[in-house]
């Protein structure tokens, strides 16, 4: 298993996301609305970053080697155009602006990934 978590007001600069992301995920960015592509940019990373960890390689993998697509709102990793069914991700907002991904591996299908989001109290409600 493996996590991260970001800021979703991270900036990113555009030669960092070329550095992290395939030609699809580059492509797919490009598309959405310049309001949305920011906080798509930081989803992906976290992504990468929490499949990385799971596979105990961090940054010493290239991370345009994992590339994402989203079916049904749930990011699914893609190799060469197809699903590797072994894998397993969910990406979470928090109401504190952070994104949380999560990775599992499971050979025996989907595996019990639930969330709960807590309400920190020293946090001012918006």
């Amino acid at each position: 298993m493996g996590i991260d978590c970001e800021r979703v007001d991270a900036e990113i600069e555009e030669a960092a996301m070329d550095s992290y992301c395939s030609a699809d995920e580059r492509r797919w960015l490009v598309e959405l609305p310049a309001s949305e592509r920011a906080r798509a940019a930081i989803a992906l990373w976290t992504l990468k970053e929490s499949h990385l960890k799971a596979l105990g390689v961090g940054l010493r993998e290239d991370p345009r080697n994992v590339a994402f697509s989203w079916r049904d709102g749930i990011p699914v990793m893609v190799e060469g155009g197809d699903r590797d069914r072994r894998w397993h991700h969910r990406l979470v907002e928090s109401v504190s602006q952070h994104v949380v991904a999560l990775a599992a591996c499971s050979q025996s299908g989907l595996p019990g990934i639930s969330t709960r989001l807590f309400q920190d109290d020293s946090i001012p409600s918006e």
